[in-house]
């Protein structure tokens, strides 16, 4: 086999083509489609890369113009900012799933809970245990009516229901935040006995039911109720020891079915 030299010998005797001649001799003319490349797929091309513009455009919009203060409309979020509505969203999972550290997590290292004024406002880490703890002892189920923005807070009215005692009050939920955490949150009754429920009692029957079982069931009312002068926790609205709650659920089963 020849080397390459020799094979490429035979171009040094070519004559080289007038490309100048030849180039001066050329009218100008359009641009002519390279025939190696089909026009259906130039097509393509132009159309593949208007829509990356069209697609680099809208992202380049969302990343400038979704901010904080965008808007959740769903629910009973209307006009709350999104950041803030996901802090009370992720709470109120927390609170479903009886989850002492995602309850936590929702808060500022320093933020505070003020449960109905049973406690003043407590830091989170100090309280959070004892709250979960009476939460699933008395089945709290939450449920948002609405919300408002006021400044730099959120106010939530609350639909809470308390399966156990067949209990349903209406709440008034206070949020501040700070970095998209929650920093204060205070509860407070804004309707102890609604007329619209899906339970059979209101804050005020609990106050029958205490007396009925005082009548009925003497020794048992001493076990389940506190003492006048040994308010529990949550005094004055869930004064009733956690650990009897099974016990005080069964009572207040008899009481509601009691002739």
């Amino acid at each position: 086999m020849r080397d390459v030299k020799q094979r490429l010998e035979v171009l040094d005797r070519l004559a080289p083509p007038e490309v100048w001649l030849r180039a001066a001799s050329m009218e100008p003319v359009g641009s002519v489609p390279d025939p190696s490349f089909p026009a259906s797929w130039q097509r393509r091309l132009s159309a593949g890369i208007v829509a990356f513009a069209v697609f680099a455009g809208a992202v380049a919009l969302a990343v400038g113009v979704v901010t904080p203060e965008d808007r959740d409309v769903s629910g009973g979020f209307g006009g709350v900012p999104i950041r803030d509505a996901s802090a009370i969203r992720r709470v109120i999972q927390a609170i479903e799933r009886r989850d002492v550290d995602a309850f936590v997590a929702s808060f500022t290292p320093d933020g505070t809970l003020n449960a109905h004024a049973a406690w003043g406002p407590y830091r989170i880490r100090k309280v959070a245990p004892t709250w979960i703890e009476n939460v699933e002892a008395w089945g709290l189920d939450v449920f948002v009516r609405s919300c408002a923005s006021r400044g730099d807070s959120v106010r939530c009215e609350m639909h809470t229901r308390w399966l156990t005692l067949r209990m349903e009050t209406l709440e008034r939920w206070d949020f501040s935040f700070a970095g998209g955490r929650i920093s204060s949150l205070v509860m407070v009754r804004s309707d102890p006995d609604p007329r619209e429920r899906s339970l059979p009692l209101g804050l005020p029957d609990l106050d029958s039911w205490e007396s009925w079982l005082k009548e009925t069931h003497p020794a048992e009312a001493r076990k389940l109720l506190p003492n006048d002068a040994e308010q529990r926790l949550f005094a004055p609205f869930l004064r009733y020891d956690p650990t009897l709650a099974q016990e005080i659920g069964a009572s207040i089963e008899e009481y509601l079915s009691a002739p």
